[in-house]
C-alpha cells in the first residue's frame, strides 16, 4: 500500500497532471467535490493522468547511463588538448624540437625564438669569424632563408623563425637532414661509407666536394650555391689541422652541440688529431 501511493504521487510531475490536480483542489475549495468521495475521486485521478512518468524517467536514466561516459571522455580529451597547446604556446620552439632547431638555436641569444641579423652576427664572431665576415654572412644568410622560415599568416621577413626552420632545408645537400628538420643517422652515416676514403671517418674537402656533386638536383640548380657555401663553412670552422672535417664534429654541427664548444674554447677541432 505505501509502495502504491508512493508510485502514484511519484507520476504528480507530468504537466498535465499538475494542471488536473490544480483544476481538482480548486473544486474541493469550492465544495464541489463531498468529502467523503475526495480521496476515492483523487487515485483514479493520478492513476490515469500520469501513467507515462515512471516510463519517461525510466528512459532519460537510461540516455544518461549512455551519455554521461561519453561525455567523460571528451572532457578528458579537451583537457589534455588545451594542456598541449599551452606547453606550445608557453614555448617559442614547441613541444618537440628537431635537430635543425637546436642547430640554429645557438644564435638565438633572448631564446624568443625569432633570429634577427645581429644575434646572427654575434654567433658567428663566439664561434671563430671575423666582424666583417660574420655580418656580412648573417646578411645574407636572413636574406635567403628569412622568407622560407616565415610563418603562413606573417608577412615575409629576413628574421628567421626557428619554429619553422625546416622551411630552409633545399635540395642538392647530404639528405641527413630530412624535409621536417629531423636527423637522418643512416644517411648520416652513408655520406662518410661513401666518401670518407682518405681518413677513417674524416672528410677532405676534395671529398665533401665529391659528395655535393653527387647529390646535386639537375632539376634546381639554385641549390648548389648553397650547399657549397655552407659545407664551405661547416668545413672550415670544423676541420682540423690536416684539413678534415670528423664525423663527431660534423655530428655536433647537425645538432647544434658543437657551437657552445667552440664559444667557450672548450674544442678546438683545428688541434684535433694532430698525430693523425
Amino acid at each position: 500500500m505505501r509502495y502504491d501511493i508512493c508510485r502514484r504521487l511519484s507520476r504528480l510531475a507530468q504537466p498535465c497532471a499538475v494542471a488536473s490536480m490544480l483544476s481538482y483542489l480548486s473544486r474541493v475549495a469550492g465544495g464541489c467535490v463531498p468529502p467523503q468521495h475526495r480521496q476515492q475521486s483523487l487515485l483514479p485521478l493520478i492513476d490515469d493522468r500520469v501513467v507515462c512518468a515512471t516510463t519517461e524517467l525510466a528512459r532519460m536514466a537510461g540516455c544518461w547511463a549512455v551519455l554521461l561516459p561519453s561525455a567523460l571522455l571528451v572532457w578528458i580529451v579537451c583537457c589534455n588538448w588545451v594542456l598541449i597547446m599551452s606547453v606550445d604556446a608557453g614555448s617559442p620552439y614547441g613541444a618537440n624540437m628537431t635537430d635543425l632547431m637546436r642547430h640554429v638555436q645557438f644564435f638565438d641569444e633572448d631564446r624568443d625564438g625569432l633570429l634577427t641579423i645581429p644575434e646572427s652576427t654575434k654567433g658567428f664572431i663566439a664561434i671563430g669569424l671575423t666582424p666583417a665576415f660574420a655580418l656580412s654572412l648573417a646578411t645574407a644568410t636572413h636574406a635567403a632563408f628569412g622568407p622560407l622560415t616565415t610563418p603562413p599568416g606573417k608577412l615575409p621577413s629576413i628574421n628567421i623563425y626557428v619554429s619553422h626552420i625546416h622551411g630552409a632545408v633545399h635540395p642538392s645537400d647530404s639528405g641527413a637532414i630530412d624535409k621536417k628538420g629531423n636527423f637522418v643517422p643512416k644517411k648520416f652515416e652513408r655520406i662518410f661509407q661513401k666518401f670518407s676514403h682518405s681518413e677513417e671517418d674524416a672528410l677532405s674537402w676534395l671529398e665533401i666536394e665529391a659528395m655535393l656533386v653527387a647529390n646535386r638536383d639537375f632539376l634546381r640548380p639554385l641549390s648548389w650555391p648553397e650547399a657549397e657555401t655552407e659545407w664551405q663553412l661547416i668545413h672550415m670552422l670544423g676541420k682540423d689541422r690536416h684539413g678534415y672535417l670528423h664525423k663527431d664534429t660534423l655530428r655536433g654541427v647537425y645538432d647544434g652541440t658543437v657551437f657552445p664548444k667552440m664559444r667557450d674554447h672548450t674544442i678546438d677541432p683545428h688541434a684535433r688529431h694532430s698525430d693523425a
